[in-house]
């Protein structure tokens, strides 16, 4: 094994067995005379992978494409079918969180088990300790049994006590969705902070955000086998973009207007964007502003039906289509909670220095995990910016000049 690689796996395949028919006379009739049918399924077909040491990998796809049987093999919690898969260093395994705790144990004795187990000695887990509680911020219970803790808070212990453990490779599976957005914030601060130390990290997450935030390389899995692995924002772009039309039907589809304008609609059943609209500080609705002016995105929907907390994204494009900017309010820490009534969500950009020119926005609104889209409209609203200023290209950002003679330094 090259002694810069972490990770090394070629040619990995993993099946797993089920029998069918579980009830009724037939079955068991079946069952007795020993032909009991067994269905194969594989959940990865051919994995070829190398994880280069200080390196940080996402891991993306849909549910079902193989990303938690591949973090498996890699900790050693499963034997594959075929291929191998080798690893090197010291592993911390974030993949069932808390799954090590004895329920009847106080939190301080869960976290001292779990560090004594992971090869510290009990002098070096006590120094541990303070710090792991502290960053749990669950001080007032480390005393009592942790069947008393909410799975919150649980989760908070499990992930503090995990990544406390000085390891080499770090292989995460969703967890930065620990506790509130303020916690979480926390969590994947002190990720980049162990990426920065040059640690080993592996991360499959559905937040987008997240894994362009943490990962240098992206893997993105489907059905098993690998659709793409590059460059974080490149992959991230296409997986976004295949999820655009993965759920929605040829008849859902409906293209309206034409011209640079023209919009692309698409999506399922459960929530309908009813209108968006542009307005100026003084809430007016408007079609065109100045440069540098303030422009507010009203976005009106209608659930038919509980909508757990989803994500609304809102793309700045110029007409030829070139994003100028994205954003959502996952990534911008907003969480507007359930809905389940008629409602509408406003972002408002306090200043626009776009240059002159022709621009439209694309809106959408998404699953939480991002894995398909409610609705997602492109080229919904289009607007102008009107008024004469002085450069080229797309923004005139704040800027001055300052010119120095030789002799005035």
């Amino acid at each position: 094994m090259d002694p810069q690689n972490v990770i090394e796996i070629v040619g990995l395949k993993k099946c797993y067995t089920r029998k069918e028919g579980n009830s009724g006379l037939k079955d068991l009739l079946v069952r007795l005379r020993g032909r009991t049918k067994t269905e194969e399924y594989w959940a990865l077909q051919g994995i070829d992978l190398t994880v280069k040491r200080g390196a940080t990998l996402g891991i993306i796809g849909n549910n079902g494409a193989g990303k938690s049987t591949l973090l498996r093999m890699i900790c050693g919690l499963g034997r594959p079918t075929k291929g191998s898969v080798k690893r090197r260093g010291n592993l911390a395994s974030l993949l069932e969180l808390g799954s090590g705790f004895s329920p009847e144990f106080t939190g301080r004795e869960n976290v001292m088990t779990i560090l004594m187990l992971s090869g510290l000695t009990r002098k070096d887990a006590l120094k541990r300790l303070p710090e792991i509680v502290e960053f749990s911020e669950i001080s007032d219970f480390i005393d009592v049994p942790v069947r008393t803790y909410s799975s919150g808070m649980w989760l908070r212990l499990a992930f503090s006590a995990a990544i406390c453990i000085d390891p080499d490779l770090i292989v995460v599976d969703e967890v930065l969705a620990v506790g509130d957005l303020r916690f979480k914030k926390k969590c994947l601060e002190r990720m980049l902070k162990m990426k920065e130390t040059g640690k080993t990290i592996i991360l499959v997450s559905h937040s987008m955000d997240q894994i362009e935030t943490l990962c240098d390389q992206v893997l993105w899995l489907e059905n098993g086998r690998i659709r793409e692995h590059g460059r974080s924002a490149e992959v991230v772009e296409s997986y976004k973009n295949r999820a655009f039309t993965a759920t929605v039907a040829p008849e859902k589809v409906a293209v309206v207007g034409s011209g640079p304008v023209a919009q692309f609609r698409e999506g399922v059943s459960e929530i309908e964007l009813k209108r968006v609209w542009l307005s100026n500080e003084q809430r007016q609705p408007i079609d065109a502003i100045s440069p540098s002016d303030p422009l507010n995105v009203h976005i009106e929907y209608s659930p038919n039906g509980l909508i757990a907390e989803p994500n609304f994204l809102v793309g700045l494009y110029r007409e030829d289509g070139i994003k100028l900017y994205e954003t959502s309010t996952e990534a911008d820490n907003v969480s507007v909670g359930d809905i389940a009534t008629d409602g509408s969500i406003t972002l408002t950009f306090s200043e626009l220095p776009l240059l002159e020119g022709h621009y439209y926005l694309d809106v959408g609104i998404f699953e939480q995990n991002w894995n398909r889209s409610y609705v997602y409209t492109s080229r919904i609203s289009a607007f102008h910016v009107i008024g004469h200023t002085p450069g080229k290209g797309v923004f005139q950002p704040p800027h001055r000049w300052e010119a120095n003679k030789g002799d005035e330094r």
